[in-house]
């Protein structure tokens, strides 16, 4: 399965014929910034996500504290995968000043 993803991720022949492709910098940065993309989305819907069930929370919290106390605790997780989604985008940047490419 990684073999697949691999050979797909950098659309690059195989050479060896063993169904690993060749990889060089350039390709390893492409693999990273298409995981980082993927990151960032998936952590950017969850935080969204997050966001609508904490204000769900607070408006059924109807003023009891403990209610209150759980969207407060699902907002912050909500700013926290935001926070992570961003982290996913710009990591790929990081390793690309890192590999030089």
């Amino acid at each position: 399965m990684l073999k697949y993803l691999a050979q797909t991720a950098v659309g690059g022949d195989d050479p060896s014929g063993i169904g690993i492709p060749n990889l060089d910098e350039g390709d390893v940065v492409t693999i990273l910034e298409r995981a980082g993309v993927w990151m960032f989305w998936v952590f950017l819907i969850v935080a969204v996500i997050m966001v609508l069930i904490s204000a769900f929370r607070y408006l059924a919290a109807s003023g009891k504290e403990e209610g209150i106390r759980t969207a407060t605790h699902s907002l912050i997780y909500a700013v926290s995968a935001m926070a992570v989604a961003l982290l996913a985008w710009s990591f790929t940047a990081l390793i690309a000043n890192l590999l030089g490419a």
